[in-house]
């Protein structure tokens, strides 16, 4: 059970592709890029923690939410998760 304290049946299973579909999903998504003029990625929690960012719920004093950052965001690096 996902969470124990709501009611109802909520599946936390994850499911990974093999290689083979990955592949064929990532052609997908690199086809419809090239195509577009710009685009936005949506995804979930669990990209910025695979990529070693801090949990944003975290409630340790040195967490990603609580530090300032002074980056140059127009000099973004991609980061690979």
């Amino acid at each position: 059970k996902a969470r124990p304290d709501v009611d109802g049946e909520i599946d936390a299973s994850e499911y990974l592709d093999s290689d083979k579909v990955l592949d064929a999903k990532l052609d997908a998504v690199v086809s419809l890029i090239r195509q577009s003029h710009q685009f936005v990625a949506y995804t979930g929690a669990g990209i910025s923690t695979s990529a070693g960012i801090g949990d944003y719920a975290s409630k340790a004093s040195n967490s990603i939410v609580m530090r300032e950052t002074s980056v140059n965001r127009l000099k973004a690096i991609p980061t690979l998760s």
